[in-house]
């Protein structure tokens, strides 16, 4: 394929991070619109997103990386 090997492992887990992604900014702005609280847990919030951005890009290079 145009990204690499289509490994159905590799896709699937980019896909389950990529959606992790969505719910960890829907709970982000929740937290700062919504609740207009959370200062403690924010930290870990983002720390959260850096993380599954991080994944996304390991899988996302996984193969490139094996080759």
């Amino acid at each position: 394929g145009p990204a690499g090997p289509l490994s159905p492992t590799r896709v699937m887990l980019h896909s389950i991070f990529g959606t992790f992604v969505f719910v960890v900014l829907v709970t982000k702005f929740t937290i700062l619109r919504v609740l207009r609280r959370g200062t403690k847990v924010l930290p870990y919030v983002g720390t959260a997103l850096f993380l599954t951005f991080g994944v996304i890009w390991g899988t996302s290079v996984a193969d490139f990386i094996g080759r």
